[in-house]
């Protein structure tokens, strides 16, 4: 709190308002995560063992250790996401979750859509939200259903996993036609 007190404008946003302060811990995150597999020893290991797991070994990267503890951070910022999601979401109150709310899955198409880039997440994650938010808020102001924003979401995976898809088709297909052509 006595850092927002430093900011007016942040103080504003974030104690008059429903933000979730998860928000400002989602964005330090990221760019720590960025730092730690961009710029360190050991975010090169993790990528190289991501890569090609029998290449690192081969190197003398120890896979075993690095599959073993980048799934402990991976915990901790599920473990950081969900403890953000229930004490983040108004200063004044703990917030309760009524059912299963998809946030897993949610995060996983958020990561899929950003390409895997902790920075990406963070636009991938504003764009997730506010269709999330705009769902709720057509269907409270016109009473359409939701399920449209998960149409829309749902083809904006499918738009992006085409994208990875189909260059491996063409190169496919352009070498069935060489091997007819012959």
């Amino acid at each position: 709190m006595l850092f927002l007190k430093q900011y007016d404008w942040l103080s504003e946003v974030m104690l008059k308002t429903d933000i979730n302060f998860g928000f400002l811990v989602a964005i330090v995150a990221a760019v720590v995560i960025w730092f730690l597999l961009y710029r360190s020893t050991k975010g090169f290991e993790f990528r190289a063992v991501g890569a090609n797991r029998d290449a690192a070994e081969f190197a003398g990267i120890n896979v075993n250790r690095n599959i073993t503890q980048a799934m402990l951070i991976a915990g901790a910022l599920s473990g950081l996401a969900a403890v953000m999601m229930i004490t983040g979401t108004n200063p004044h109150r703990i917030s309760t979750l009524a059912a299963f709310e998809n946030n897993g899955f949610n995060g996983l198409s958020v990561a899929f859509i950003a390409g895997s880039s902790p920075v990406g997440c963070i636009f991938a994650g504003l764009l997730f939200g506010g269709l999330l938010y705009g769902g709720q808020s057509i269907q409270a102001d016109i009473g359409a259903p939701t399920e449209i924003i998960n149409i829309m979401i749902g083809t904006i995976v499918f738009f992006v996993a085409l994208t990875r898809i189909v260059p491996v088709l063409a190169d496919k297909l352009e070498k069935r036609g060489a091997g007819h052509a012959k």
